[in-house]
């Protein structure tokens, strides 16, 4: 479900002087996304935030619901951390396949595929890689076309916190095959001072999220501490909330309940 075809009525939300001091990354999606995820840097900080709202499994005869349900529950951390805390992210989309959580898969197949190299960028593809390939497997129960994930992770190629960049991918399913879009944000070398975010989900909320986060982070600051980015990103994930609408299988908004942070 594509809620926003036009580009041009979401950049009607944002200011024209939106990328002076700011550069972020747009996705319009082509699967409706449920929650409402963040991740931001700037300079030496990095931050991932997430709702807790998370719907349980629905029942579709001819691509479409058996029933309305309800919130399974409002207190489902989307966030994670893998490598001691060297590397966090959130997620969002499909939260749960083959009876693990995406957070559990990431941590088993990092601790699993990713260790045989000091690379981050090696390490990240392999990441991909055999997550995709899990998505594929034809032992998960969910219909094909529901397998899209996305997922913000933060960490650097350094291990040096004023390295740390966004990077992001997003799972598509398309002809049964899992194809990964996937980018780095700043893709070259970040600017002092500068803001970097990526949202994914709910695709009403999007525009109003990114709004808020421009809002709020235009002006200098030079004193900028994690405290600060972390009660911004939570503002932004209750900004996601409020202007969130409901999936095609329920009545209650698709985003909601407790806000998740992480920071590195």
């Amino acid at each position: 479900m594509i809620l926003y075809k036009d580009k041009k009525y979401f950049f009607q939300l944002i200011p024209k002087n939106f990328l002076k001091n700011t550069q972020v990354a747009f996705n319009f999606f082509y699967f409706y996304v449920m929650s409402i995820i963040i991740g931001l840097i700037r300079d030496n900080f990095g931050l991932v935030a997430s709702d807790g709202r998370i719907f349980p499994p629905v029942d579709y005869e001819n691509g479409k619901p058996k029933a309305l349900v309800m919130p399974r529950d409002d207190n489902s951390d989307k966030t994670f951390s893998l490598n001691e805390g060297k590397v966090i992210g959130a997620y969002c989309g499909n939260m749960e396949f083959l009876g693990k959580s995406i957070s559990e898969h990431l941590t088993e197949i990092y601790a699993t595929e990713c260790n045989g190299t000091t690379l981050w960028s090696e390490r990240l593809s392999n990441l991909y890689l055999h997550l995709k390939t899990r998505l594929e497997s034809p032992d998960c129960e969910i219909l094909f076309q529901f397998r899209g994930l996305n997922l913000i992770l933060i960490s650097s190629e350094t291990g040096k916190s004023k390295d740390l960049k966004i990077y992001w991918a997003a799972f598509k399913p398309v002809n049964n095959k899992i194809i990964i879009d996937q980018n780095i944000l700043p893709s070259s070398a970040k600017i002092t001072g500068t803001y970097y975010w990526k949202i994914f989900g709910d695709d009403n909320s999007q525009p109003f999220v990114n709004k808020y986060l421009y809002e709020s982070t235009k002006l200098p600051s030079p004193f900028v501490t994690k405290r600060l980015l972390e009660s911004k990103l939570r503002n932004s994930i209750s900004t996601g909330i409020e202007h969130s609408l409901p999936p095609v299988f329920s009545t209650e908004k698709s985003c909601g309940g407790t806000t998740f942070t992480r920071t590195i």
